[in-house]
């Protein structure tokens, strides 16, 4: 009857039994099953979606339910559901070689390479993982950018024999996520990561967040020296930015950027001077980030890099992250003047807060080695 694509009775006869036999699984798989080739998927889900906590090895409703998603263009719900079918059944490869057909259509080469070599490695003779893995391994090598989707993280770099160097970097760029996140508080933010030869600005930095496009972009030298608190630098700005905050001064950006940073520039430093003012030193930050060639920099450079670092850890000795991250979030829609901001947030007025911060760096850092 099925063979014979007789779909109407086979459809009405299949009714009737299951109508006699409500809770069959097998009944309901093969009526959804002749559902799912007339392409009348919402008939499909509503046999199968109750009864998907009775699923078995023999009859797999997760499967069927990541097949009915697939062809509905439901491909996150279809990756669901394809991931309970093989973790049901751990023999059933052709789960798994969905879900790497997923990533394919979406452009995640790399990451569908990953699923069908873990499933080679499991069955070497599964001809259609094979032949998707021919397929994969192919356009990651004539595809422009490839790319690495893991975690918090999606990562386009041009040349794949980079993929050893990002994999290395990977756990780092991700802990640095989840720790800024919860600093500043922002949360599950997917942070997207260009690597390339050589950033086309003017100064052309070895690491730029560009809010135009709200990505980070690294140098493949960055990447090859796994320059974390260059990323760490740069993620700070794409967070912020992220949480609307685009009229707080540049020192107190910079400042955080470099807080959460800590390059080796900040080490064994020590000042010969004090700032006039802070506002002043908002003219020493360049949007693009010519100072990130820290070594580059002449002293005077270095320096008012290291204030602006201090004034943020100042102001966490101070008064805790806490109020930190408020000041941070009062310039979200640029209604406060810093002097504003401080008041509202730390209650002491800025010229006393200057004040207290010379003698912090005074005390602490004046002619240290």
């Amino acid at each position: 009857m099925l063979d014979r694509k007789r779909y109407a009775v086979a459809i009405e006869e299949l009714k009737k039994a299951l109508h006699a036999q409500p809770k069959s699984r097998g009944l309901a798989v093969k009526l959804s099953e002749l559902y799912y080739r007339k392409e009348e998927y919402s008939k499909a889900l509503e046999l199968l979606l109750p009864l998907q906590a009775l699923s078995t090895r023999k009859h797999n409703i997760y499967l069927y339910l990541g097949l009915i998603y697939d062809r509905s263009q439901e491909y996150r719900k279809a990756y669901i559901y394809y991931k309970k079918a093989f973790k049901l059944d751990p023999t059933l490869y052709r789960a798994r070689l969905k879900i790497a057909q997923l990533f394919i259509q979406r452009g995640l080469y790399f990451d569908a390479a990953t699923h069908l070599k873990n499933l080679l490695e499991i069955n070497p003779d599964y001809k259609p993982a094979k032949v998707e893995f021919d397929l994969t391994l192919r356009l990651i090598k004539e595809n422009e950018h490839n790319i690495f989707r893991r975690g918090n993280l999606v990562i386009t770099f041009p040349d794949y024999n980079l993929i050893r160097d990002i994999e290395e970097w990977y756990p780092y760029l991700q802990e640095k996520i989840y720790y800024m996140q919860n600093a500043l508080g922002v949360y599950n933010q997917i942070v997207w990561i260009k690597i390339v030869d050589k950033i086309p600005t003017h100064a052309s930095p070895p690491a730029l967040f560009r809010t135009m496009e709200d990505k980070i972009y690294l140098t493949i030298d960055t990447l090859k020296r796994k320059y974390t608190s260059l990323f760490s630098h740069e993620l700070t700005y794409l967070l912020t930015h992220r949480i609307g905050v685009r009229k707080a001064p540049p020192w107190l950006l910079e400042g955080l950027a470099l807080y959460f940073g800590k390059p080796n520039l900040l080490k064994h430093m020590s000042l010969r001077r004090v700032r006039a003012g802070l506002e002043l030193l908002n003219e020493e930050f360049f949007p693009d980030k010519r100072y990130l060639h820290f070594h580059k920099l002449t002293q005077r450079e270095k320096e008012n890099l290291f204030h602006a670092f201090l004034i943020v850890k100042y102001f966490v000795l101070q008064y805790g992250w806490d109020n930190v991250q408020k000041l941070v979030k009062r310039f979200r829609e640029g209604k406060y003047t810093t002097a504003e901001a401080i008041w509202d947030v730390l209650h002491i007025p800025m010229d006393k807060l200057s004040s207290d911060f010379d003698v912090y760096v005074i005390t602490q850092h004046f002619f240290k080695s």
